[in-house]
This record gives structure tokens, C-alpha cells and sequence, in this order.
């Protein structure tokens, strides 16, 4: 039998510094949100908001 250590370079690493690897790939091609206005409203919709 070998005297050769088992190599884990992984084992050693934080779950922390994990979790900060993985946050920083986020998003990866999300595109930024810029809020607004998801519906569109016909002018008749628009006329019935105005009078209320």
C-alpha cells in the first residue's frame, strides 16, 4: 500500500463562499426589470378611468 493522501481540493471551501460564487453568476442573462405598465388599455378604458 501507497502512503498517498487523498486529494480534495473542494473540501476546504466555505458553504459560504460557495453561495457568493453562485449569487454573483445571477442573473446571468436576466434582463433588468423597469417596472411600468404590463397592460394595455384601449381608449375607451382610458376615458372610463378618467371619469371615475
Amino acid at each position: 500500500m501507497s502512503n498517498i493522501k487523498e486529494q480534495r481540493p473542494h473540501s476546504e471551501r466555505d458553504e459560504d463562499d460557495l453561495d457568493k460564487a453562485v449569487e454573483d453568476t445571477f442573473p446571468a442573462s436576466d434582463p433588468p426589470a423597469t417596472g411600468g405598465v404590463t397592460r394595455i388599455e384601449s381608449d375607451d378604458e382610458k376615458k372610463e378611468k378618467k371619469e371615475r
